[in-house]
């Protein structure tokens, strides 16, 4: 049996959702994450989302230095996606 593709779809049309043309250096969406608990977790919401748009520009924040956060390259950015996985422990 043939395994259908996770791609996320207009309900209206049922037509795939394209990723929108942004900026050159943009970004469409920005996943930042609890250093040293949650990159394993926003590695795979970057896997699911690629997955399921296919095109999507994503920056995946693997810096532990959060003054870096407020780097220029982030800044063009269109969405932030925030997941509280809740307690882990």
């Amino acid at each position: 049996m043939r395994q259908q593709a996770r791609r996320l779809r207009y309900v209206a049309s049922g037509q795939p959702v394209a990723a929108p043309n942004i900026a050159k250096d943009g970004y469409h969406l920005f996943l930042s994450h609890v250093w040293g608990t949650g990159q394993d977790q926003m590695r795979i919401v970057k896997q699911r989302m690629l997955e399921m748009v296919p095109g999507l520009s994503i920056f995946l924040d693997v810096v532990s230095d959060s003054t870096q956060t407020s780097n220029p390259e982030l800044q063009p950015s269109s969405n932030l996606l925030v997941v509280d996985p809740g307690r882990t422990t």
